[in-house]
């Protein structure tokens, strides 16, 4: 049904059918005589409300979209709109850092694995103290046969001196030094390869690759610290750090 606003009072009229176009109305209320703009039906009115909730992110017309973003859009297209936004240089460089920190943790972990085993081996010839008792000297001694030296040894007639047991001990205890030792260097690896996949500390970055290159017990571990002593000489690195960490949500 067709609805008509009196500009002067606000009443609304209603007519069965539309009023033809260049007529006027006159207000039974306040006696204006106006002419109306086009009618709005109810049911459509309705109908496009009701389409509008069904689907909330409909596409507008070009009718409805704004003559500044229209020119934009038109600019955009043809390639002469910039970024009006600064962005981010911590998302490029963590892409750069990625890989080469990755195969710096693994030689961490590497490290640390080996130390750790060769540290369990040389310490347990130290918790198990029989076998400085019931073990002799590798070899047999000048001017005895090999044959004879054994058959006394399993016999456990040989006994090893203070000397060669103190010998022992002290050869475990450096084997166990060094091993711990390459478990701390192994950790800084991996402290180091962490903050600099996370853009954390360069520094840290620099000594881990530097302790890698050192430390290194395989060949490939010297090629993963060089790679990345290179990446994070990398300006495009070097200005991902310098950025501030954005605050976490």
């Amino acid at each position: 049904m067709p609805q008509y606003i009196c500009p002067s009072c606000k009443a609304v009229l209603k007519r069965e059918q539309p009023l033809p176009a260049g007529k006027k109305l006159r207000c039974p209320k306040c006696e204006t005589v106006f002419a109306p703009p086009v009618p709005k039906v109810v049911g459509q009115v309705q109908k496009k409300d009701e389409d509008e909730d069904r689907n909330p992110y409909a596409v507008k017309q070009d009718e409805d979209v704004d003559e500044r973003k229209r020119e934009d859009m038109e600019r955009a297209a043809e390639g002469f709109v910039r970024d009006r936004f600064k962005k981010s240089k911590r998302g490029p460089a963590s892409k750069e850092v990625v890989r080469p920190s990755n195969f710096l943790l693994a030689s961490g972990v590497f490290n640390c694995t080996i130390a750790l085993i060769t540290f369990l081996i040389g310490g347990g010839t130290l918790v198990f103290w029989d076998f400085f008792y019931s073990e002799g000297p590798s070899t047999p001694p000048p001017g005895v046969k090999y044959s004879e030296w054994e058959a006394q040894r399993k016999a456990g007639q040989v006994k090893m001196s203070d000397e060669e047991r103190a010998a022992k001990i002290i050869e475990r205890c450096i084997i166990m030094a060094i091993a711990a030792f390459y478990f701390i260097m192994g950790s800084i690896i991996c402290v180091g390869a962490f903050k600099m996949r996370t853009l954390e500390s360069r520094g840290w970055g620099f000594a881990g690759a530097i302790v890698s290159i050192l430390t290194g017990i395989l060949f490939i571990q010297l090629l993963v610290g060089i790679w990345c002593i290179v990446v994070l000489n990398n300006q495009l690195v070097k200005d991902g750090f310098a950025e501030e960490k954005p605050p976490e949500v």
